[in-house]
C-alpha cells in the first residue's frame, strides 16, 4: 500500500521542528505496517480551521488521481479542527478510495471506531474554540492593563519587555511637530516630505507615505487610548499629544476631506480651504475654463453654486482675489507691531530644542559603529554564510548591526571557516563563484554574493534580499571617440562575463562575437582584439586612464543574500527570521 503524509502547524510561535516530529512518527508507523510513503504535504503556520491550506487542498485534489491509498497524519487534529470539515474532506477521500489514518491514535473501522473518531474531532473543535476564547480573554486583559496587543507599534512609542508602551525620546518630538504643523495648515504631503527629508522612518524602517501620515494623525493611542474590539481604555498608555490638539487636528482632517478638489488645488490655488462664500458660507474651490481664443482662466467658485445650484454667488477671478489677499497681508505684516510679534515668535522658536538633532546623532553613531565591519554570513545554528574580498567588510558591519558577535571575523588570520559562538553558527569565506557552488550544493544554507556572479552563473538559487552595498554597474565601454553602434561590420566584445554580454546584445538585436578575458579586460580594445568591452564600472577611473569611455550603461548590480532552495523549504521560519533582522540593519542611505 502507498501513503502520503500530511503535516501542519498552525502558528508562527510553534516550532518548525514540530513538522519534522510529525513526519518522523508517521514514517515510523508506515515502516512498521509495511506502507510505502510516496510524498509529503506540509502547511506551515496555517490553522486547520481554514480551507486556505495550499498543500492540503493539493492533497485532496491529488487523491482523485488514485496515486496513493492512505493519507497518514500524526493526529486527527492535523487534518481538521471542526466536525464539518473533517466529515466533508474525509468523505472526499473515501469517494476516491483513500483512507485517513492517524499514526498515534489507533482507531478501528468498527462502529466503536467511528464513535471514537467523532469524539476526537469534537475534542479538537472544542480545544480550538477554547484556545480562541483564551486568546481573546488574554488580549482583553492586556488592553485593560494598558499593554501592547501586537500589530504595528505607532511611531513615537516603544514596547518594553513587559509589553508596556514607553515613549520613544527620539521620535516622539516628531509626532508632536507633525500634529502642530498640520494644525497650523500644513498638508499631509508636506508633512510626508518633511519627515522623509529629516531621515525619520516608520517603526518598520520604511519611508512615510500619504497613508502612513493619515494613520499617524488619526491614531488615538497618542492621547492615551488603548483599544481592542469594543473595549476602550482611556489614559492607559503614555500620552504624546494633548487632547485639545488632537481634536483640533481631527476637525481639520474632516474639513479638508470635504474640501472640493483639495489635492488638485492645494498647489495652484493659494486660498483653498481658507476661502468661504459670503452669501451661503460654503467653501469655495478652484476651477479653470478655456475661452474662445484658447486662453485659460482660473476662478474661485462656491461649492453650493457648483453642486446643488442653491447659491447665486458668481465666480471670482483667481488672480484678482489672491492679489488682494496678498496685498492686504503685506500691509498687516509691514506694521511695526506685527514685525515685532514675528521677531518674538522667531526668537522663541530658536530657543526650542531641535527635534532633528538627536535622531541625526543616533544615526551618525550607528554609522560610526558599523563603518569598520561587514557581514559574511548568517544565522544561528542553521545557516552558514559565504563571501570574501570586497564584500566582506560591509557584510561584517551588517552582521554587527543586527547584534551578532563578529570577534572571530576580525581575528581570522588565514582561517576560512570561522565560528560565531553567540549565534551557534559558522561563517565560510570563499570567492564569489564558489559561494554559488557551496550554497547551490546545500553544504551552506545561505550566502552573500554580487548580482553579477548570480547572473553570469545562472544559478538555481533564491534571491531573498538586496543588501544595498557593493553597488556598481555593468557598462559597455569603447575607445574614446569610437561609435560602437555605427557602421555595418561585425563587432567583437571582450569581457569576463560572456553570458551577460551575449544576453544584452541579443536584446539589442545585435549579433556580436564574444571573447572571454580573465583579467585586464581594458587591454582588448587598445590592442585591437575587440571593438569594446563589457565590464563592471564603479568610478570609471580605470577606463579614463586607459583611454576608454562608457558607451552604454547596461544594468545596476549590488550584493544579494541568496539561499539554497531546499534549505528555504526545510528551515523557512529560521531563514525568514534572519532575513527580517538583516533587513532592519540595512543602511538605506546607500
Amino acid at each position: 500500500m502507498t501513503a502520503v503524509i500530511y503535516a501542519r502547524y498552525s502558528s508562527d510561535n510553534q516550532r518548525e521542528e514540530s513538522i519534522e516530529g510529525q513526519i518522523r512518527e508517521c514514517t515510523a508507523y508506515a515502516e512498521k505496517n509495511g506502507i510505502t510513503v510516496v510524498k509529503h504535504y506540509i502547511d506551515r503556520a496555517l490553522s486547520a480551521k481554514t480551507d486556505n491550506r495550499p498543500d492540503f487542498q493539493q492533497m485532496i485534489k491529488d487523491s482523485e488521481k488514485r496515486l496513493f491509498d492512505i493519507v497518514l497524519v500524526w493526529k486527527l487534529d492535523r487534518f481538521a479542527r471542526n466536525r464539518y470539515d473533517s466529515a466533508h474532506y474525509e468523505y472526499q477521500l473515501e469517494r476516491n478510495h483513500v483512507k485517513l489514518v492517524s499514526a498515534t491514535e489507533p482507531i478501528s473501522d468498527s462502529p466503536a471506531g467511528i464513535m471514537v473518531k467523532s469524539m476526537l474531532t469534537g475534542m479538537a473543535e472544542y480545544y480550538s474554540a477554547e484556545l480562541s476564547e483564551k486568546v481573546v480573554r488574554g488580549m482583553t486583559e492586556n488592553v485593560l492593563k494598558g499593554k501592547y496587543n501586537g500589530g504595528t507599534i505607532p511611531i513615537g512609542y516603544t514596547v518594553d519587555e513587559e509589553k508596556f508602551f514607553q515613549i520613544d525620546p527620539l521620535k516622539a518630538p516628531f509626532v508632536v511637530e507633525v500634529f502642530q504643523r498640520y494644525n497650523d495648515g500644513a498638508t499631509m504631503k508636506e508633512l510626508m516630505n518633511w519627515l522623509n527629508d529629516s531621515g525619520v522612518t516608520t517603526n518598520r524602517n520604511q519611508k512615510f507615505t500619504y497613508n502612513s501620515i493619515q494613520t499617524l494623525l488619526t491614531n488615538r493611542r497618542y492621547i492615551g487610548e488603548n483599544r481592542f474590539k469594543d473595549i476602550v481604555m482611556p489614559d492607559s498608555i503614555p500620552v504624546i499629544i494633548e487632547k485639545e490638539l488632537f481634536d483640533s487636528v481631527q476637525d481639520k482632517i474632516a474639513k479638508n476631506r470635504r474640501a472640493p478638489a483639495r489635492h488638485k488645488a492645494e498647489n495652484d490655488y493659494l486660498l483653498t480651504t481658507k476661502l468661504f462664500c459670503g452669501m451661503c458660507g460654503a467653501m469655495m474651490f478652484g476651477e479653470c475654463g478655456t475661452s474662445r481664443n484658447k486662453n485659460v482662466h482660473h476662478y474661485y467658485k462656491c461649492a453650493n453654486a457648483k453642486r446643488t445650484k442653491t447659491c447665486k454667488k458668481k465666480t471670482v477671478r483667481k488672480e484678482w482675489l489672491e492679489d488682494l489677499v496678498v496685498n492686504e497681508t503685506m500691509k498687516m505684516i509691514r506694521d511695526d507691531d506685527s514685525i515685532q510679534s514675528i521677531v518674538d515668535a522667531v526668537m522663541i522658536l530658536q530657543e526650542q530644542e531641535n527635534t532633528v538633532l538627536p535622531l541625526l546623532e543616533k544615526q551618525m553613531k550607528d554609522i560610526e559603529n558599523g563603518i569598520e565591519n561587514l557581514l559574511n554570513a548568517i544565522q544561528a545554528g542553521v545557516l552558514t554564510s559565504s563571501t570574501k574580498g570586497r564584500l566582506e567588510k560591509d557584510t561584517v558591519a551588517l552582521m554587527e548591526r543586527v547584534g551578532l558577535d563578529c570577534q572571530s571575523l576580525h581575528q581570522k588570520g588565514r582561517r576560512l571557516i570561522l565560528p560565531l559562538p553567540q549565534a551557534g553558527t559558522e561563517v565560510v569565506l570563499a570567492k564569489a563563484a564558489d559561494v554559488i557552488t557551496y550554497v547551490e550544493s546545500g553544504v551552506c544554507d545561505m550566502g552573500i554574493v554580487g548580482k553579477d556572479t548570480i547572473q553570469e552563473l545562472a544559478s538555481h538559487l533564491y534571491e531573498l534580499l538586496d543588501l544595498g552595498f557593493g553597488r556598481c554597474r555593468f557598462a559597455l565601454a569603447v575607445k574614446q571617440g569610437d561609435d560602437f553602434f555605427g557602421g555595418y561590420g561585425p563587432k567583437t566584445i571582450a569581457t569576463k562575463y560572456p553570458k551577460i554580454a551575449r544576453s544584452y546584445f541579443q536584446k539589442q538585436g545585435l549579433d556580436v562575437s564574444v571573447v572571454k578575458i580573465e583579467g585586464s579586460v581594458e587591454l582588448a580594445p587598445l590592442l585591437g582584439l575587440a571593438d569594446g568591452i563589457v565590464d563592471i564600472v564603479e568610478t570609471g577611473a580605470t577606463l579614463r586612464e586607459n583611454g576608454l569611455e562608457v558607451s552604454r550603461w547596461i544594468c545596476d548590480i549590488s550584493a544579494r543574500l541568496v539561499v539554497n532552495i531546499a534549505s528555504l523549504k526545510l528551515r523557512k521560519a529560521e531563514i525568514e527570521s534572519l532575513v527580517f533582522r538583516l533587513e532592519q540593519g540595512l543602511d538605506r542611505t546607500k
